[in-house]
C-alpha cells in the first residue's frame, strides 16, 4: 500500500485542500446503493473490499467499507452496474484503487455478536479493474469522455517547462 499526502492547488480559488490517499489492489466483494431512512433521496453508494497486502502467496486482506465519491469511479461503477458483484456470485472484481479519507471502524457481525474492526473511506479512483477473466480499458482519472474518433488528429503542441519550485521541507532531526 502506498500512502500520499497530496496538496492539490490546481485551482487556488476553489481547490485549497490536503488530501490523504492510499493505493492498494482489491478484491471488491460487494456494490450497492444505499438509501438512508432519514434522507431517503440523498442515496449513494457503497462497495465492500478485500485490500490485499503482505506476501504475494499468502496476502493478508484488510476490509474496508467505502462510499464512491471520485466522479471517475462514479462512472465506472454505474456504467458496468449490471456486473455488479454480490457476496456468493462467482463474478469477481479484481481492481486496483485510490482511496481517500481513511478511517477506523467497527461494525458487529449479525451471525455471532462479535465487534469487527475495518475501515472506511472514499473510493477516488480505478487505475486498473479485471472482471471475471477480461481486463477492463479504464479512461485517465481526469480524461474527458472522448468523442467517435477521427481521421486525424492534431499534432500535440509542446509545453512550456514546468516553474522551479522551492524544495520540500526536510524533517529535523534531534
Amino acid at each position: 500500500m502506498t500512502i500520499n499526502a497530496n496538496t492539490n492547488a490546481t485551482n487556488a480559488t476553489t481547490e485549497n485542500f490536503y488530501n490523504f490517499t492510499a493505493d492498494c489492489v482489491a478484491y471488491i466483494n460487494d456494490i450497492r446503493v444505499v438509501k438512508p431512512q432519514n434522507k431517503p433521496k440523498s442515496s449513494f453508494v457503497s462497495v465492500k473490499i478485500a485490500i490485499l497486502e503482505g506476501e504475494k502467496d499468502e496476502p493478508n486482506k484488510v476490509f474496508a467499507d467505502l462510499i464512491v465519491r471520485g466522479e471517475q469511479a462514479q462512472k465506472i461503477i454505474a456504467f458496468y452496474k449490471d456486473y455488479w458483484p454480490k457476496f456468493g456470485q462467482e463474478n469477481s472484481w479484481f481492481a486496483s484503487l485510490r482511496i481517500g479519507s481513511m478511517y477506523p471502524k467497527t461494525y458487529t457481525n449479525k451471525k455471532t455478536g462479535e465487534v469487527v474492526p475495518t475501515m472506511g473511506g472514499r473510493l477516488l479512483t480505478f487505475t486498473y479493474l479485471k472482471i471475471g477473466d477480461t481486463v477492463i480499458e479504464l479512461p485517465k482519472e481526469d480524461a474527458k469522455p472522448q468523442a467517435a474518433p477521427q481521421a486525424q488528429q492534431p499534432a500535440p503542441q509542446p509545453q512550456a517547462a514546468p516553474q522551479a519550485q522551492q524544495p520540500a521541507p526536510q524533517p529535523m532531526l534531534a
